[in-house]
Parts: C-alpha cells; sequence; structure tokens
C-alpha cells in the first residue's frame, strides 16, 4: 500500500495485490463485474459533489445578496444598481440551471440505481463546480474591498474567504472538470 498526497487532506492510497487467491465466499459484489459496480458508484460519488458545490454556489450567493443590500454607494444600497442586479441574475440562473439539472441525473438514478449514467452524472458535477466557481469568484469581485479588511461592521467576511478554495479544490479532486468533459463529450456524439 502506498499514499497519495491529495489537495483536500483525504486519505487515499494504491493498493497492490500480487499472487493473491481468496475463497470465492470472500469476493465483494459480483465476480468480473467490478467495473460496472465501480462506475455505479461513481454515479453517487459525481451527483454528491455536484450537490455539495451547489451549496457552496448558494452560500455565496446568500452571502452577496446580503452584502449587496447593506453596502450603500451615492446614498442607496449597491445591490440597487443595474450592472451588479444583472451580474446577480445570471448567477442565479446559472446556479438554478446546475440544480436543475443535478435533481434530474438524481431521479433517474434513484429511479433504477443499477443504470449507468456516467455522462449524466459528469455534466451534473461539472455544471456545478463551474458554477461554484463563477459565484466564488464573481461574489468576492462584487464584494470589491470588503475582502481586504480584518472584519466589516456590516458583514462578517469570514465565509467569503472560503468560498474559492472549496470550489477550486473540487475542481481538481474526484474527477477534475477537464476529464469530466471527455466523458460528456464521448457519449454526446456516441463514442462510447
Amino acid at each position: 500500500m502506498r499514499r497519495i498526497d491529495t489537495l483536500g487532506g483525504r486519505e487515499v492510497n494504491d493498493v497492490y495485490f500480487t499472487d493473491c487467491r481468496l475463497p470465492a465466499n470472500a469476493v465483494v459484489g459480483e465476480l468480473d463485474r467490478a467495473w460496472p459496480q465501480l462506475m455505479a458508484g461513481l454515479n453517487v460519488e459525481r451527483l454528491i459533489l455536484a450537490a455539495v458545490l451547489l451549496g457552496l454556489a448558494q452560500r455565496a450567493i446568500d452571502d452577496l445578496l446580503s452584502y449587496v443590500k447593506q453596502r450603500r454607494q451615492f446614498g442607496q444600497p449597491i445591490g440597487t444598481f443595474q450592472v451588479l442586479r444583472h451580474r446577480i441574475a445570471d448567477l442565479v440562473t446559472e446556479v438554478e440551471c446546475a440544480r436543475l439539472l443535478t435533481y434530474h441525473v438524481a431521479q433517474r438514478v434513484d429511479a433504477d440505481p443499477d443504470h449507468l449514467l456516467p455522462r449524466d452524472a459528469s455534466m451534473a458535477k461539472l455544471k456545478a463546480t463551474e458554477v461554484a466557481k463563477s459565484a466564488a469568484l464573481e461574489g468576492l469581485q462584487m464584494m470589491g474591498g470588503v475582502m481586504d479588511m480584518p472584519r466589516s461592521t456590516t458583514w462578517n467576511t469570514s465565509c467569503a474567504r472560503r468560498w474559492p478554495a472549496p470550489s477550486t479544490a473540487d475542481r481538481v479532486r474526484s474527477s477534475a472538470t477537464s476529464s469530466a468533459r471527455p466523458s460528456v463529450s464521448e457519449r454526446a456524439s456516441g463514442d462510447e
């Protein structure tokens, strides 16, 4: 067994078996069906990651909305400025699209847990990952200099400082978006 260092601090190991024989009653799952069983688990893993990232994106938007209602410039809340309202509308729309896609795939997995949905589960994870990154970075940008202040009297910045790190680390671990894209594109073009 060899340990693999990860960005998220999770324990991951390579395990090697050489000339290992086991009795038939020690087989986990079905004999000669390891790959489909593993892929079924990836359906759920990808959906869990999509759900976690949706939560991160929603938190970023909730905090952003709270901030733009409180922060005043030119005698009015900055959330009344058209340019910010449009950017927020785009973010909220993207989060809802990712949520609907994730829910749709989750319903299909629930309906038939043995049916493999690598393309659909990868799409949900990919969309949620990109949306979480976008919500975090756009949110930080719309909050301007408040992130450089040690403490704000109108808004607690500690939660916003966590936004980019989880969304960036989640892009790298567990089938990063760059490796999710081939899974989506191959199945979209029928090259399974």
